[in-house]
């Protein structure tokens, strides 16, 4: 049998929709937001001319629910899928297995989850996404919560929290409008420029963290992961400690007693506090 390309396209009225569901297991999906009141669609599909002539996504309605879907009930593979999204919807949930999802300049609230696909949300306003081992990347968003198993995570310029879980897969923050949380297992951690209150966890993987202004304090920990802090005309209150590494804190006394070697640091004009701790690893300091 030939495989040919083919494409479909169609003009949907969301008959007054405000939430839409998109399921697409296998296909690199990019969704955009248009003027005017109605969905558009387009698809880049693989198949059988024959195949290719009778194929059309499932459309399903319900009240106030659009769904668009490919159930794998034909021999039609979907390469790309583009949608136009308009203004009148409020949330939007994007479904696939292995392939890629592109969100942008969707004032919405999103769902987006993936396996293996890379997820990048730009201009959206509350953001859920997952993906197993694909990069999580959100920018110009309200808020954030992400999930990883092993992919890389990356936020930039998120104004609202951000709440982050990750097994291995490394986190990259850069600047950070609200409260910052991240738990990780072996990922590395890096924040810079936050302004709310942090609270980050790592076990075995580093963590850098630069601040500069005042911000909202709060804490640092890791088990085995070293700790590097960059307080460029930060205002703060710097209590560190580690229980088998070393601190390497310039112009700050080091506590000698037995147990954990600590130090304490007032930067600029004082503020909140911020705690690091470390188990076994080192902490260092640059001002």
């Amino acid at each position: 049998m030939d495989i040919e390309p083919g494409y479909y396209q169609d003009v949907l009225d969301p008959g007054g929709a405000e939430r839409l569901v998109l399921r697409f297991p296998s296909s690199e999906i990019l969704v955009s937001s248009i003027p005017g009141p109605n969905l558009r669609l387009e698809v880049d599909t693989r198949g059988s001319a024959a195949d290719l002539a009778f194929w059309k996504p499932v459309v399903r309605r319900r009240e106030g629910l659009l769904v668009l879907a490919d159930e794998g009930l034909d021999k039609v593979m979907i390469a790309e899928i583009r949608i136009g999204v308009p203004q009148g919807f409020h949330d939007l949930e994007i479904h696939t297995s292995d392939g890629a999802i592109d969100v942008r300049d969707c004032r919405l609230d999103l769902l987006a989850t993936t396996d293996s696909g890379d997820v990048h949300i730009d201009g959206s306003l509350d953001v859920e996404a997952s993906s197993v081992s694909g990069l999580l990347h959100v920018e110009r968003v309200e808020s954030a919560t992400l999930r990883s198993l092993d992919g890389e995570i990356r936020c930039e310029s998120v104004r609202g929290t951000i709440s982050i879980e990750t097994q291995s897969g490394d986190v990259s923050i850069d600047r950070a409008g609200g409260n910052v949380v991240i738990i990780s297992d072996s990922g590395d951690i890096g924040v810079q420029q936050p302004s709310g209150r942090l609270r980050l966890f790592s076990k075995t993987g580093d963590v850098e963290l630069d601040i500069s202004g005042a911000f909202a304090g709060g804490e640092v920990n890791t088990g085995e992961g070293d700790i590097s802090l960059t307080l460029s005309e930060a205002e703060i209150e710097l209590r560190c400690e580690t229980l088998a590494g070393t601190i390497n804190a310039p112009g700050c006394a080091i506590s000698t007693n037995a147990g954990p070697r600590r130090c304490a640091l007032h930067c600029g004009k004082g503020g909140r506090r911020l705690h690091a701790k470390s188990v076994s690893g080192d902490i260092e300091i640059n001002r």
